[in-house]
């Protein structure tokens, strides 16, 4: 074989990178991404790495073999100053982002509606970001509902200040470029967790299913204040 056919050796740093890439894939299961850089320092603009890259000029979404083969490229705008972003790109499946949570939260969250992440990863120190996969459903409700279930799903267990339901978030593997996470001269990477990926989506897991889990939790919440409602006010009663 002429050693020019040879493939050249991949640099450790790209090569991690591709693993963890591999295994964000490999939880998520997305037909295809959009790739976001977000811009950390001022001379740099932030932009859709497919826009107008596509048919006829639409946006070009990325299969996740060509996801890894961007990684390179990925890595160089990382370190000038970047965030690098995936949106799964889906007309079946919902990627509902939970984001700023823990591990004590997502664990309430699975004991008290059954709904379970199919990626867990550290965006940075302390702070989880959750992906949880539900089927789309027809019906001209299905987008308000799936924006609804996001909204509350945050508010419980996640950011409050979290909307919508297509969200973009860190590509795993890469910096974390935000400031306020550096630490002697380095930023976190971000890390999936495979150690909490419970389940693949399915029938469990539908939109519908899942708003009615979040319904029968707020029914049982609803009781448990009325029951404490009656408790405070016979004490009270009794005091008297």
């Amino acid at each position: 074989m002429d050693s020019g056919d040879q493939q050249k050796p991949i640099a450790p740093h790209l090569a991690a990178k591709q693993h963890a890439w591999r295994a964000q894939h490999e939880a998520l299961q997305a037909p295809a991404y959009r790739i976001t850089l977000t811009a950390r320092r001022e001379e740099l603009k932030t932009y859709n790495h497919g826009k107008s890259k596509g048919i006829e000029g639409q946006e070009k979404f990325y299969t996740a073999q060509e996801v890894q083969e961007l990684i390179p490229q990925l890595s160089r705008q990382n370190a000038r100053g970047y965030d690098i972003y995936v949106t799964p790109i889906s007309e079946q499946q919902h990627y509902i982002v939970l984001d700023d949570s823990d591990p004590e939260r997502l664990q309430q969250m699975q004991q008290r509606t059954g709904i379970k992440p199919v990626l867990v990863q550290e965006s940075s120190p302390g702070n989880l970001q959750a992906i949880i996969v539900a089927d789309k459903v027809q019906g001209k409700h299905e987008q308000s509902n799936a924006n609804y279930l996001v909204q509350y799903l945050n508010k419980q267990y996640g950011d409050p200040k979290f909307t919508g339901v297509v969200h973009p978030f860190r590509l795993a593997g890469f910096m974390n470029q935000k400031q306020q996470y550096e630490q002697n001269d380095r930023r976190p990477i971000v890390r999936p967790r495979p150690s909490v990926v419970t389940c693949r989506p399915g029938s469990d897991q539908t939109l519908n299913a899942m708003l009615e889990k979040q319904r029968e939790q707020q029914a049982e919440q609803q009781q448990r204040r009325k029951v404490q409602e009656r408790t405070q006010r016979i004490e009270s009663f009794n005091e008297h």
